[in-house]
């Protein structure tokens, strides 16, 4: 039987520590990942804003030229 002193000391061995190193290391690794993937496959623009900015304005909702409503 082991007696309490005896439960308490450390292994020899370190099995527990590889264990934590090793799966710290493959969960950076894995969301590395993610973060690569999601940096590369994000869309340059995601506000919104017009590509073409040479003086036209129409992609912002507003007319160029108001017109009165038919009465």
């Amino acid at each position: 039987m082991t007696t309490p002193t005896e439960a308490r000391q450390a292994s020899p061995r370190k099995t527990n520590f590889r264990v934590l190193i090793i799966s710290t290391v493959i969960t950076v690794l894995i969301l590395g990942g993610f973060v690569i993937a999601f940096i590369r496959y994000t869309p340059a623009k995601m506000e919104g804003v017009p590509t073409n900015t040479a003086g036209n304005h129409a992609s912002q909702g507003s007319p160029s030229e108001a017109k009165p409503l038919a009465e």
